[in-house]
């Protein structure tokens, strides 16, 4: 089967009023600007990829796509179990199952990774997902099978965190999320007025690979605001910044008027080689 994605992303903005999606920041990302980030962050076939905002999916059938093109001998279940989703809300995780498993209706393993719930609360190796396993006479379901994302496991990480500013969000959950970044990174001065992204690429950070990529597409404030100078610090500590690419002439959303900016960032220890680095800024 194949479902244009200009299809799903019209079922999903349809299926969410505009209340309850600005209220949770979701938006519905172009696929050309989706690829754009998937060809920085996905460079061999065989990687794991986690999107950490699903939503409908868009970022994980693009890297789907990409990974398969890559390495075009992997079959439908090996693709899958490569590709990792989470997202807060229960139908985004439905649309991301069903438009990950129309990919190959024929492939009797057809169970995307997907989680539901918040991936700010989402501690490494905990349950990410469970699995049906089926035996091969019959295809029955005997067992199922428990899925953990564990730390420093992905080679790519790549999405569009929620749009919700640090007035939207509760206040518990600005403490509890505020306290995590502190605990982790206590080094920074970090902010309690951070928007919620800020704490997408913190928390990422935990489940990627070295070397390992983390390509995030978010509000463009942090380029500018106070809260902005210590996720700043922390990337230039932590992190080879391959590119940051802003748009003027078009929208990236097809139904939101918020500067964006999209981030590429390669993990790396070695601090001469993040000295040496050269910084493109696209524009």
């Amino acid at each position: 089967a194949n479902i244009s994605l200009e299809v799903i992303g019209a079922m999903y903005e349809q299926l969410i009023k505009p209340a309850e999606r600005h209220r949770y920041g979701q938006h519905y990302t172009q696929p050309a600007v989706v690829d754009l980030i998937a060809s920085f962050a996905i460079r061999k076939g065989r990687e794991q990829v986690l999107d950490p905002g699903c939503g409908g999916g868009t970022f994980l059938v693009r890297s789907y796509a990409r990974k398969a093109y890559l390495e075009p001998a992997q079959d439908h279940s090996e693709l899958l179990e490569a590709l990792y989703g989470c997202d807060i809300l229960n139908y985004a995780c439905h649309l991301s199952i069903i438009n990950l498993a129309i990919r190959d209706l024929i492939d009797d393993d057809n169970f995307p990774r997907i989680h539901l719930g918040d991936f700010l609360r989402y501690a490494p190796g905990k349950l990410f997902s469970e699995q049906p396993v089926r035996i091969q006479a019959g295809g029955l379901v005997t067992e199922k099978k428990e899925i953990a994302l564990k730390a420093r496991t992905c080679d790519a990480i790549l999405g569009n965190p929620p749009y919700i500013s640090t007035k939207e969000m509760r206040a518990r959950d600005k403490e509890l999320y505020f306290g995590h970044a502190r605990r982790i990174w206590p080094q920074y001065p970090w902010r309690r007025n951070a928007d919620i992204y800020t704490y997408f690429w913190l928390h990422a950070q935990q489940f990627l690979k070295p070397s390992g990529y983390l390509a995030l597409l978010t509000q463009a404030a942090w380029l500018d605001v106070e809260y902005g100078i210590p996720l700043q610090k922390w990337m230039l500590d932590n992190f080879r910044i391959l590119a940051v690419l802003e748009t003027e002439a078009e929208p990236w959303f097809t139904d939101a008027r918020v500067a964006t900016v999209v981030t590429i960032l390669q993990q790396e220890d070695d601090s001469e080689i993040r000295a040496a680095n050269r910084v493109r800024f696209v524009q």
